[in-house]
């Protein structure tokens, strides 16, 4: 596994760490699932951007 360094503001952080904690999570397992359902997401708006329907998520996807 690979460490990443990502610059946010405090606000973010402060925001992001109160999102983790009420999930039962850490900042990095969000970012993570983040990055592994990223493609999918881009591919929603890229079809909601365009007026068109999403299939629903195949048996790849990362969604739950």
């Amino acid at each position: 596994m690979r460490n990443i360094t990502v610059a946010v503001s405090d606000d973010s952080f402060r925001q992001a760490r109160i999102w983790a904690a009420k999930d039962d999570t850490s900042v990095s397992a969000v970012v993570q699932d983040l990055l592994l359902n990223l493609p999918g997401l881009a591919r929603v708006a890229r079809s909601f951007a365009a007026g068109m329907p999403t299939p629903p998520p195949g048996p790849d996807s990362h969604a739950q």
